[in-house]
């Protein structure tokens, strides 16, 4: 009847301290965005946050921020306050992020309204 190999710790691939997958790590972003770009990337979260929407999930769940303009954001917060301000946040690593990938910012529209 065959046996089962034993462990050995010298010989086991993860034994050597090294991760299997090296290149799976995430790597230090290396996008900077140039002072006119961070200045944009101010101006445009402004413009987003104005548009952001909060709703009640539930009592003890709290409240969540959703932001048309930046499709996919989102952010929760156990007050309506506190998913507001974690917007602003969220919008600012939105655009960098999509600055990053080389998609342009949604466009700021003229807000009569806004002021």
């Amino acid at each position: 009847m065959p046996t089962m190999p034993r462990f050995q710790p010298g010989k086991h691939r993860r034994a050597s301290g090294r991760r299997l997958f090296r290149e799976a790590r995430p790597k230090t972003p290396t996008f900077v965005p140039a002072p006119s770009q961070e200045q944009l990337i101010q101006d445009w979260v402004e413009w987003a946050h104005r548009h952001t929407t909060v709703e009640a999930i539930g009592d003890p769940e709290g409240f969540v921020a959703l932001c048309p303009p930046a499709r996919g954001a989102i952010a929760f917060g156990y007050s309506a306050q506190e998913a507001i301000d974690e917007m602003r946040d969220v919008l600012s690593g939105w655009a960098y992020f999509s600055l990053e990938d080389g998609a342009p910012l949604p466009a700021v529209a003229n807000d009569a309204s806004a002021g």
